[in-house]
């Protein structure tokens, strides 16, 4: 478990930006190491109880937190999960670029210029607004707006925008109970 917290792209570039940065190798290696047997030594001392009884963290953390404050560690560890998830991802997709353009670097005019293509047909088809529809779009929306003339709606930067105005408006979800109890099932 610990070596999937140590070998990931994350820290491949992190190690990159440090070499970057004009930190000697022999630094960064040891300063790898030294956080690799932190990592190695926090998660087994983490793990430790619960090999010992067989039973899960969420069910350890239990005995700290009781049954309900449980949840508070197991929803911070999913959001870090999510989070974690979302870099990795990313961070793959931007590797997988990069060695397919270093692989082939005429592939750099199929990627834009497929995307500049399909946008000046919808800005012929009468669009007057274009909404980009993923996050790995995100740096196209500059381009796109400069290059076609239209305003670009940045889907991200959207949800985020949206989320913070619901914060400071003091918004939340209903608790009227407007949702609709399910139908009773016959057991048979």
């Amino acid at each position: 478990m610990w070596m999937s917290d140590v070998h990931n792209l994350g820290n491949y570039t992190f190690v990159a930006g440090l070499l970057v940065l004009g930190i000697n190798v022999w630094q960064i290696v040891t300063s790898l190491l030294v956080g690799f047997v932190l990592i190695y030594a926090g998660m087994n001392l983490m793990g430790r109880i619960g090999q010992r009884h067989g039973v899960p963290f969420p069910v350890i953390s239990r005995i700290s937190f009781g049954v309900w404050g449980a949840n508070i560690p197991a929803l911070i560890r999913a959001v870090i999960a999510v989070m974690w998830y979302c870099i990795q991802t990313y961070l793959t997709s931007v590797a997988v670029n990069v060695m397919l353009l270093a692989a082939w670097p005429g592939l750099t005019s199929w990627t834009q210029g497929a995307f500049m293509a399909a946008a000046e047909r919808a800005r012929q088809a009468g669009a007057e607004v274009l909404v980009l529809g993923c996050a790995g779009m995100t740096g196209l929306r500059r381009t796109v707006g400069e290059k076609r003339g239209l305003p670009v709606v940045d889907g991200v930067a959207a949800a985020v925008k949206l989320a913070e105005s619901l914060v400071s408006l003091g918004l939340m979800t209903s608790r009227a109970g407007g949702d609709a109890r399910p139908l009773p099932k016959r057991r048979t």
